[in-house]
């Protein structure tokens, strides 16, 4: 079974790098369980409006980049495209972490056989260990630059 991207996640997935676009293609033919995509590109404004939650927003922490004194790599690179994309297995669960776990490794696979080289969230240094982080994003990858 092959996962089926809907036209918002399609949407979506445009606004990112074209090497995160082959990636994603790639998860798409392979991956086991239905996935969505959640954001690619953010404008400056969306990025400083998800900092604000969980600090002077109500809400939970997202991100720990402001997008103003560190950009984050969802806003625009120099082809004002995205370099990160957040991905989750659909239906949304945000309790099942097993499935985010599970997507996460399609995802990397494809990556590796697209020869792209991308960090995920939940393992920011990427050493197997998901527990020797203080923020772990697990819908998050980013291309390596």
């Amino acid at each position: 079974m092959a996962a089926k991207l809907g036209a918002r996640s399609i949407a979506r997935l445009e606004t990112c790098d074209p090497d995160l676009v082959r990636v994603i293609r790639r998860a798409e033919q392979v991956s086991p369980i239905d996935f969505t995509i959640l954001a690619g590109l953010r404008s400056d404004e969306e990025q400083r409006f998800l900092y604000a939650q969980g600090r002077t927003l109500p809400g939970k922490i997202v991100t720990h980049v402001d997008g103003v004194n560190k950009r984050s790599k969802h806003q625009a690179n120099p082809q004002g495209l995205s370099d990160a994309i957040d991905v989750a297995p659909w239906p949304i669960d945000w309790d099942d972490e097993k499935r985010f776990i599970l997507l996460a490794g399609v995802i990397l696979a494809a990556a590796k056989l697209e020869g792209v080289d991308i960090r995920w969230g939940g393992d920011w240094d990427q050493d197997g260990d998901m527990n020797d982080h203080r923020f772990v994003d697990l819908p998050h990858f980013e291309l390596v630059r």
